[in-house]
């Protein structure tokens, strides 16, 4: 059984760890996801739009229809593990870890 003491430290404890209380932390906040932008798809970035249209032909071998298309989604999700991976380098090399 927890005593009085353990109790009123978990209380502190757990009111510490709520989220932004005020309106500039609750801001701050929710641009958390904006930070490495990963929160936009790679075919809604207008940089990216072009490398996936070349990386589609190149997989598609050709500019017909559904293949196309298919080779298309492919390059979206090659080019999605891309940028999700240099975000992770980013992340290990702040954190002074290496890739061995």
């Amino acid at each position: 059984m927890a005593t009085d003491r353990q109790i009123a430290a978990n209380r502190r404890n757990g009111s510490l760890g709520r989220g932004p209380k005020t309106s500039a932390g609750k801001a701050r906040s929710s641009r958390n996801a904006l930070k490495h932008g990963l929160s936009i798809p790679v075919n809604r970035d207008k940089t990216l739009r072009r490398q996936i249209e070349v990386l589609a032909r190149i997989l598609a071998q050709s500019e017909a229809g559904n293949v196309f298309w298919q080779a298309r989604a492919a390059a979206e999700a090659e080019l999605e593990l891309v940028r999700a991976r240099a975000v992770l380098e980013a992340v290990l090399t702040r954190a002074g870890i290496t890739a061995e």
